[in-house]
C-alpha cells in the first residue's frame, strides 16, 4: 500500500458539540489501497478493455464524476451518482474500476495501533486520467498526481469544498466551478473558483481553504495581502481567474472546519478592501447548511449571514 502521513498539531479546535471537525482533523493518516502500476501499462490494459466492451459508458460516467470532483468520500460519491448506480451494484462496480486501474480507493483513519477508519473515499487514478484526457478530450480535469502529493490534508480540502459545490448544485445556483489546473504547494491560485447565480446576478466567488493541519494565521495574512494586491488590478484579476464577461468584483470565501476556527482566524485577519465571507463545515453538514453556514466579520465580531443562494 502507498501510505501518506497526515499532519500533527498540539491544539485542535473543536465543534460546538465537542468533536473534531469531520473534514478538518489534523491527526489522520491516509493510504491508497490500489495496486501501483506503470502508467503506460495501465493505459494499454484499459484501452484493451474499452475495445472489448469490458468498460461501459456507465463506468465512464462514474470516473468522470471522480475526475471532476478530484476526491470524494464514499458517502459523497454515493449521493453524487445515485441516478447512475446505487447500493451493492455501485460498490461492486467501483471496486472493479479500482482493480482495472481507473479509480483509486482511499482509507482515511486514525494513526493509533487500533486504527479507526474515519472514512473511505475515491479519486481518479492516473490511468483514469490518461483515458479521460487522451481518449475523451477532458482537458479540464486536474492531474491526480498533484492531489496525492498534498497528503491526507489535500483530501480533506477536496471533501470539504465538494460539499459546498454539491449543495450549490442542488439549489441550482452554481453556474461554474473550477479547480486550479495544477494544485501545488506554492501555487498562487485559489483552491477553487465558482460563479454563483443570485437575485443580484452572477457573482464570482474565490474559495480558499484553511486547515488545522497548518498554522492558519500566517497563511490567512499572506493570502489576504495577495488578494489585496490582485483586487486593485481589475483587468489582471479577471485574466488570472479567467472570468472575462463577468463585470463584478469577486467575493473571497474562507472555508473552515468549525466556528471556533473561524473565530480564532477573524480575530487576526487584517483589513481588506473587498468582501469576505466565511463558511463552516460544522453548519454545512447540518440541515439547510448552505443557507445557514455563512459568516461575516464585522468590527472583529463574527456575524451570521443568511445567503440568498
Amino acid at each position: 500500500m502507498n501510505t501518506i502521513q497526515g499532519g500533527k498539531k498540539g491544539k485542535v479546535f473543536l465543534t460546538k458539540e465537542g468533536s473534531v471537525p469531520y473534514f478538518d482533523n489534523p491527526c489522520l493518516n491516509g493510504k491508497i489501497t490500489s495496486l501501483l502500476r506503470h502508467p503506460v501499462y495501465m493505459f494499454n490494459q484499459i484501452e484493451k478493455k474499452l475495445k472489448k466492451g469490458m468498460i461501459t459508458e456507465q463506468d465512464l460516467d462514474l470516473i468522470r464524476v471522480a475526475g471532476q470532483a478530484c476526491f470524494l468520500t464514499e458517502k459523497q460519491f454515493q449521493i453524487r451518482v445515485k441516478d447512475i448506480l446505487s447500493g451493492k451494484p455501485l460498490s461492486k462496480r467501483l471496486h472493479y474500476l479500482e482493480k482495472t486501474g481507473l479509480l483509486d480507493r482511499w482509507i482515511v483513519q486514525t494513526p493509533f495501533t487500533d486504527s479507526i477508519i474515519h472514512y473511505t473515499g475515491w479519486s481518479l487514478s492516473y490511468g483514469g486520467y490518461l483515458v479521460l484526457f487522451h481518449m475523451f478530450g477532458h482537458h479540464d480535469i486536474p492531474d491526480p498526481r498533484f492531489i496525492t502529493r498534498g497528503g491526507v490534508a489535500q483530501l480533506q480540502k477536496f471533501a470539504a469544498l465538494n460539499e459546498i459545490r454539491h449543495q450549490l448544485q442542488l439549489t441550482d445556483r452554481l453556474s461554474r466551478w473550477v479547480w486550479p489546473p495544477v494544485i501545488e504547494k506554492n501555487s498562487k491560485s485559489p483552491f477553487a473558483f465558482a460563479v454563483i447565480k443570485t437575485s443580484l446576478g452572477s457573482i464570482p466567488v474565490i474559495f480558499e481553504r484553511i486547515l488545522q493541519e497548518k498554522d492558519g494565521v500566517p497563511f490567512l495574512k499572506e493570502r489576504i495581502e495577495f488578494w489585496n494586491d490582485m483586487f486593485q488590478k481589475r483587468s489582471e484579476i479577471q485574466s488570472f481567474l479567467s472570468i472575462e464577461g463577468i463585470d463584478r468584483t469577486p467575493i473571497l470565501v474562507w472555508s473552515c472546519g468549525s466556528e471556533s476556527v473561524i473565530s480564532n482566524l477573524t480575530s487576526h485577519a487584517p483589513k481588506s478592501a473587498y468582501m469576505q465571507l466565511w463558511i463552516s463545515d460544522e453548519k454545512l453538514l447540518q440541515r439547510d447548511g448552505i443557507h445557514k453556514g455563512w459568516f461575516g466579520n464585522r468590527k472583529n465580531h463574527l456575524k451570521r449571514v443568511i445567503a440568498s443562494f
